[in-house]
């Protein structure tokens, strides 16, 4: 059975990045792989202090005591990761670049093999809802996203970005209705 971490980086509890990732991890439990989930918005992740105790060891590793230390062998030993991100200005909201700037823990750039993750071949899905702009203008995004997984073994990543969703989810309206559909066929392609 396959192990897919689900991240809602949203500071919003209601908002369409927690509907979307609700409707993946039931796909991904419809599937018969276990889901993971966490709100960081809900749980202790504290900014890197960039205090370097990660570098003195040949192993993933943070000094910091909080909820991201807790889950760096989660992190590690997942199948497949699904990140809930809305644009915010143009970017991840802060929550998000918070808990990526934690990846640090995980390599070492002095180091023949500065990865320090087990797991390889990890895929990605980036899940963006954002009120408007064009969906293209955000792919960078989800690129960034992808560059900065693949310090915890993402090699794959494949973004749902869609716009016009400023208020909050409504299971009735047709568009959401359409990328719940859209949410579904995404957390497949992670657990194949």
């Amino acid at each position: 059975m396959k192990k897919i971490l689900i991240l809602d980086f949203s500071p919003r509890k209601k908002g369409n990045s927690a509907a979307l990732t609700s409707l993946m991890a039931e796909a991904v439990t419809a599937s018969g792989s276990e889901a993971v989930c966490y709100a960081i918005r809900d749980i202790d992740v504290r900014p890197c202090k960039a205090c370097g105790a990660c570098k003195k060891k040949d192993v993933a590793f943070c000094a910091q005591k909080d909820d991201f230390t807790a889950m760096m062998p989660l992190l590690d030993e997942c199948d497949g990761v699904i990140a809930a991100a809305p644009i915010y200005f143009g970017h991840v909201p802060g929550p998000a670049k918070c808990f990526v700037d934690r990846f640090y823990g995980f390599f070492n750039p002095m180091v023949d093999h500065p990865l320090f993750t087990v797991k390889e071949s990890k895929k990605l899905a980036a899940v963006m809802p954002c009120g408007g702009g064009d969906p293209a203008a955000y792919e960078p995004v989800a690129q960034w996203l992808g560059g900065a997984f693949r310090t915890v073994g993402v090699t794959e990543t494949k973004s749902l970005i869609e716009n016009g969703l400023n208020d909050l989810w409504d299971d009735g309206d047709e568009k959401r209705q359409a990328l719940a559909e859209k949410a579904k066929e995404l957390a497949a392609w992670v657990v194949e």
